[in-house]
């Protein structure tokens, strides 16, 4: 599916004045009148300005163009999801002739070294990070990383341009080694960046070389091991058939071709090679809709809160002749959707798909997930999440799997696994610290976490923790995120016992999106 970017109705371009000028601000991380120390004044020695073309690159309006408060707020919303600034500013001024736009961007620290920790008992999961996303100030990320699980070791190396040599393409890889094998990644996409935009396009390339384990009934033993070879490519093209100020309807079409072949590790010979294609269309119609807000996933910084409603569909062939053993036709559909009210929001949204042939469905599966938050102060957070879902027949290593990485935090790797799921999570955020040494804010939480997966031929298995944390966020950072450390109790099952779980992360607990697992 297309990556989308849409905008909210601000305004009406109505015999609107005509853009005279264009006038770029940019700031360092500290500006004159905080950089009153020497650490201050070398982090913006060190830090290279995000350069003027990567800004008007991004910008929606030219001169010469009536102005437009639609295509302003979305040109906003686009310069902070670079991931490189810690705050983003439009204004007008008006003069005799028409206006003169003024675009401030106050850049962030975008060089991260990042650690991760996971212990339940005797299970470490941690990792170590580098990266720069605003490589010598033109808006391209690039990372190396390191982890380490009771499943496996990962070396990855990862680059992405959002707007590759001045374009409107955006390119990126992900390499990973691992000690079970490879995986390669790559993309290229040109995403709908306005609600004008007539057309948008995405493309992208998969190999996984890997060792796929499954479990069961919270055993940390594997009941089965696989050799696992994926090679994929998809692609879709998508078209705008409405263009309208509070909304879109859009077009397109879509195909893969995929080999995604198993073999036990157990049988000898080498990994079958079956090769499929399906070509499709879907249809998506939405009705957009933002608001900026601080506090949520962040203590400081302006979050853009997409409460779009957005709705698509669509249909795919896959015939015989197309490598499947029987005839089948996939459909898919997706939804979105989210409301506001005094010092809140509320976010819902689902995933759906099946293939379908004449003996029944085949495979496919839904998944829904609602999130609530309330700012009863501009310190306090109360944030309420519930998700589910259901598989049918899932492809080994893409079953319901929850446990230390996610779900609740305080159980260990694959605990839960199935074709069945849940998880629900209930947190209040207290902020105490708002500029800590000017550059930390700290905080305090209290949690508790609920949920579970099993198979549907299996009786239902699930998990309790509860706990209190450190949140950590950085003011001068892109991003932003907060992260966790984490004290925990955890309540005893049918596989493991109570006890005391140590966690290090970064944001929730859990995805504001509904999410189908993947390996």
């Amino acid at each position: 599916m297309p990556s989308i970017a849409v905008a909210q109705a601000t305004g009406d371009s109505t015999r609107a004045p005509i853009i005279r000028g264009i006038e770029l601000n940019r700031q360092e991380i500290f500006d004159s009148a905080e950089a009153n120390h020497w650490a201050q004044r070398l982090a913006n020695n060190l830090h290279i300005r995000t350069l003027p073309q990567v800004i008007r690159r991004v910008l929606l309006f030219r001169v010469g163009d009536p102005f437009d408060s639609v295509l302003v707020a979305e040109t906003t919303r686009n310069l902070r999801s670079l991931g490189v600034f810690r705050d983003v500013q439009i204004d007008s001024v008006s003069t005799d002739s028409g206006v003169v736009m003024q675009v401030v961007t106050r850049d962030a620290w975008t060089t991260r070294l990042g650690g991760r920790l996971r212990t339940t008992g005797n299970q470490v999961s941690l990792g170590l990070s580098f990266s720069e996303g605003n490589f010598l100030g033109t808006a391209t990320q690039a990372s190396a990383s390191f982890s380490s699980d009771p499943i496996r070791t990962t070396f990855a190396l990862e680059a992405w341009q959002p707007r590759f040599l001045g374009s409107s393409v955006g390119v990126g890889a992900r390499w990973e080694n691992r000690s079970d094998g490879t995986v390669l990644y790559g993309r290229v996409d040109r995403p709908f960046y306005s609600i004008q935009d007539a057309r948008g396009y995405l493309l992208t390339g998969e190999y996984r070389d890997e060792t796929v384990n499954q479990y069961l009934d919270g055993i940390d033993v594997p009941v089965d091991t696989l050799d696992h070879i994926l090679g994929a490519v998809r692609g879709s093209v998508g078209w705008a058939l409405q263009r309208k100020s509070r909304g879109y309807l859009r077009s397109g079409v879509l195909a893969q071709v995929v080999r995604n072949d198993y073999l036990s590790v157990a049988d000898s010979g080498p990994v079958p090679r079956t090769i499929t294609a399906a070509v499709g269309g879907y249809l998506e119609w939405s009705r957009s809709r933002f608001i900026a807000r601080t506090g949520f996933q962040t203590f400081s910084l302006t979050e853009d809160i997409d409460l779009s409603t957005t709705l698509t569909g669509g249909v795919y062939a896959a015939p015989t002749f197309f490598g499947y053993d029987s005839a089948g036709v996939g459909l898919f559909a997706a939804f979105r959707t989210g409301a506001s009210f005094k010092n809140g929001l509320f976010l819902f949204n689902g995933i759906s798909d099946g293939l379908i042939t004449a003996a029944g469905v085949d495979s496919g599966g839904t998944v829904v997930s609602a999130t609530v938050a309330w700012n009863p102060d501009s310190s306090s957070l109360l944030v309420l999440h519930g998700s589910g879902g259901a598989l049918t027949n899932p492809a080994p290593g893409y079953e319901f799997d929850l446990g230390l990485e996610s779900g609740p935090r305080a159980f260990g790797v694959h605990s839960f696994t199935g074709n069945r799921a849940f998880f629900t999570s209930a947190e209040v955020r207290r902020l105490l610290w708002p500029r800590l040494f000017g550059v930390v804010s700290l905080g305090v939480a209290a949690y508790v976490d609920y949920g579970g997966a099993w198979w549907s031929d299996s009786p239902r298995r699930t998990g309790t923790d509860v706990g209190i944390g450190l949140r950590m966020g950085q003011t001068r950072s892109s991003r932003g995120i907060i992260s966790r450390v984490d004290l925990s109790w955890r309540f005893a099952n049918d596989a493991v016992g109570a006890g005391w779980v140590v966690s290090l992360g970064r944001g929730f607990a859990f995805s504001l999106y509904a999410q189908r697992p993947t390996y």
